[in-house]
């Protein structure tokens, strides 16, 4: 239970780091370039891997599984927030909901663009972040662990 609250709150994370990279942008960050956002994407997702990779379930698939849905529950919520804003209001939410969807992907938001820069429309830029949250989630679980059959 305990291992689980861990990767929840982990999972949380990326709301705090939103929030300050989102105050260092007008502040601190404006002279930054595109290779400073794809370092602290680098950096978040590094983070990902190795906190699935100590705090997770070991020994099993299911231990794997209940790993990834742990520490990417949040990424899902805050995806399918994301979804209902972008793809059927077309608008973001006027309160902290709104806002605060937008914080979580903020630090994968370049690298997600990268994947999925042929779309040219921002939800499928944080898809691409989510995608990429849990594919270091899976390799931090296989890196530290790998599953037997």
């Amino acid at each position: 239970m305990r291992k689980a609250a861990v990767l929840f709150l982990v999972g949380l994370s990326p709301f705090l780091l939103g929030w300050l990279l989102s105050l260092g942008m007008t502040t601190i960050f404006a002279q930054m370039g595109a290779w400073f956002y794809i370092v602290v994407g680098l950096a978040v997702l590094t983070l990902w891997m190795v906190v699935s990779g100590t705090f997770g379930f070991k020994g099993s698939k299911r231990g794997m599984a209940l790993t990834m849905l742990c520490i990417n529950l949040p990424a899902l919520v805050v995806l399918v927030l994301l979804g209902v804003q972008e793809l059927s209001l077309h608008a973001y939410w006027d309160n902290a909901v709104g806002l605060l969807t937008q914080f979580f992907y903020l630090p994968l938001l370049r690298l997600g663009a990268i994947v999925a820069m042929w779309t040219g429309q921002v939800f499928w830029f944080y898809f691409g972040a989510f995608l990429l949250l849990v594919l270091s989630s899976w390799l931090g679980c296989r890196a530290k662990d790998p599953v037997k059959k």
